[in-house]
């Protein structure tokens, strides 16, 4: 493993593209990770953002690395850019909500192409032993936006459950 740091200007960005396929060529690895490119988005024009992403999964795709890309955000959908959206084979949001006056992690997977999967909104964890995905939220609304609550639905239902409830005893 090699890890590297960059920290984009407006005048260098050509330049870590191709430090960064100089790297992938010589070492050859099978995966790069590069995180975040949330700093290069906030840096350059959008056009020159994309024109970037597209180069370097282009090289990366050539020399058959798999790429990981992170960024940081406040979205509700996969990714605002629907050019770079489109590339990219797989869409995975992780994010903060709040509960209960408690702070979650819910995790949901927007694309996957190529095989069928989960579309529902799963909370997890980071433990010793690693990731542990859990349950899906169930009735609740509003969780890509952070802040969860309960659905209409889920209270309605409640509601009539307990009624019933208090009816039979």
């Amino acid at each position: 493993m090699r890890i590297e740091s960059y920290i984009p200007q407006p005048d260098n960005v050509e330049d870590i593209l191709l430090q960064i396929q100089r790297h992938m060529e010589e070492r050859l690895p099978s995966r790069l990770v590069i995180d975040s490119v949330t700093a290069l988005n906030d840096l350059v024009p959008e056009d020159t953002y994309v024109q970037w992403v597209k180069a370097g999964e282009s090289a990366l795709r050539a020399l058959g690395v798999t790429s990981l890309l992170t960024e940081t955000g406040e979205s509700i959908g996969p990714v605002s850019n629907s050019e770079i959206s489109s590339m990219a084979d797989v869409i995975l949001s992780l994010r903060h909500v709040e509960l209960d006056s408690d702070l979650k992690r819910a995790l949901v997977l927007f694309k996957a192409c190529g095989i069928h999967h989960d579309t529902s909104i799963r909370e997890f964890e980071i433990t010793p032993k690693g990731m542990a995905v859990k349950e899906k939220f169930a009735g609740l609304e509003h969780i890509l936006r952070g802040s969860a609550k309960n659905s209409r639905d889920y209270v309605w239902q409640e509601a009539i459950t307990k009624n019933n409830h208090e009816l039979n005893h």
